[in-house]
């Protein structure tokens, strides 16, 4: 009987190769292996990701497995272990469950089922290399795939959020970026009923500490009240010195980059992780100064939106951290203004007034205009609950 034999060390240097039988489920196989070397249990959907994502033709064997799973008369050709239902399906507890609402719709062509699990493929490459630069690519397909085939879309993500470990809320926070309505329910019920998250609109990318007070507005929480009322008065210099430095050169603002937005959304790093931008001192030096001043600042940039953008609904990389934003200019859009939703809550920016949210919480931002560029100073502060050692850039 074939066998196949599957090198993990690309996984983790220490892990001994995987031998695969088409006699023996995938799943029995994988928690014997883990169980022989000590391995927690947790290993096992990771495990089970890596060696489905890593196969010698992930679309072809994607496709050929959901498709015998779904026939009546399986090809004896293809080995059992491919097309080992929780095999797919992360190894979870019920996965026959889980992966029974998510069938691959009858109605979709071989392309559109292709392209469903090469998308998985992908986000499986952007989490191992813990890079935003996939994330564009990432979202641009998926959206295509979303109005070409939205329960294509939908199968993807079901498939993909059950071959990730319920540990990486990476993947569980990009995975709703651009999704039709009846995928991201699920996606999100489905994340809740594995542990990835309490509350399904609070989804950091990174870390998650359950002991922080949870809430999406913090604007008006006495506990803020000395960064709030330090950073208001920052208002008239803030803006001074961005206008001045947007004068004296336009090539100042780059682009925003991970691919989250439609229209223009542009910014200036003033700040990252408690280091001035090499130009900051001299473009803004009342600003980075008055900055450095603030207990548990870490972080700040100007961040610009123009009339005609949307920003896709995302998530911050951790609820260690809380966001403010002091608006610079509201836009003086009348008729139609922007505004953020965070956790559900709609707010609006009001120049000279400040808006402090956890990020960590899904937010996304609408601009339909006409009028000016919006553009607030964004700062990052330590929320006020974290201890010092609990303060780890992520």
């Amino acid at each position: 009987m074939p066998t196949l034999l599957i090198p993990l060390a690309s996984l983790h240097p220490d892990l001994p190769p995987i031998t695969l039988s088409p006699a023996t489920p995938v799943c029995s196989t994988l928690r014997s292996y883990a169980s022989s070397l000590s391995l927690p249990p947790s290993t096992v959907p990771s495990i089970a990701a890596f060696i489905t994502l890593h196969l010698n033709s992930p679309p072809l064997t994607f496709f050929s497995a959901f498709t015998l799973l779904n026939s009546p008369t399986p090809d004896p050709s293809i080995p059992q272990s491919i097309i080992d239902l929780p095999f797919h399906c992360g190894c979870v507890e019920d996965a026959e469950s889980v992966c029974a609402r998510s069938p691959p719709p009858a109605s979709a062509s071989a392309s559109d089922l292709s392209e469903s699990f090469s998308l998985t493929a992908l986000l499986e490459s952007a989490i191992l290399s813990r890079s935003a630069s996939l994330l564009p690519a990432y979202n641009a397909r998926l959206s295509v795939l979303s109005s070409r085939c939205p329960e294509c879309a939908s199968h993807h993500l079901q498939a993909a959020i059950n071959v990730v470990s319920p540990s990486n809320r990476f993947v569980s926070a990009r995975l709703p970026l651009s999704v039709p309505p009846a995928a991201r329910a699920l996606l999100l019920e489905q994340g809740g009923r594995l542990g990835l998250w309490q509350n399904p609109l609070q989804r950091p990318l990174g870390s998650y500490n359950p002991r922080l007070t949870a809430k999406p507005v913090w604007t008006d929480d006495p506990a803020v009240r000395g960064v709030r009322d330090s950073l208001l008065k920052l208002f008239g210099t803030a803006r001074e010195e961005t206008r001045d430095t947007l004068s004296d050169d336009a090539a100042a603002a780059t682009p925003e980059s991970e691919g989250l937005h439609t229209g223009n959304w542009d910014e200036i790093v003033i700040l990252k992780h408690n280091v001035p931008a090499p130009s900051a001192p001299s473009s803004f030096p009342e600003t980075l100064a008055a900055l450095l001043a603030v207990p548990g600042v870490f972080a700040a940039k100007v961040s610009m939106v123009g009339p005609g953008t949307r920003i896709r609904p995302h998530t911050g990389p951790s609820n260690a951290r809380l966001r403010l934003h002091l608006t610079l200019d509201d836009g003086g859009s009348a008729a139609n203004p922007p505004y953020m939703v965070v956790g559900g809550e709609r707010l609006s920016w009001v120049t000279s007034e400040v808006i402090i949210f956890d990020d960590s919480f899904e937010h996304e931002v609408v601009y339909e205009g006409p009028g000016r560029t919006r553009t607030v100073l964004i700062v990052d502060f330590w929320h006020p609950e974290t201890e010092e050692r609990e303060r780890v850039f992520t």
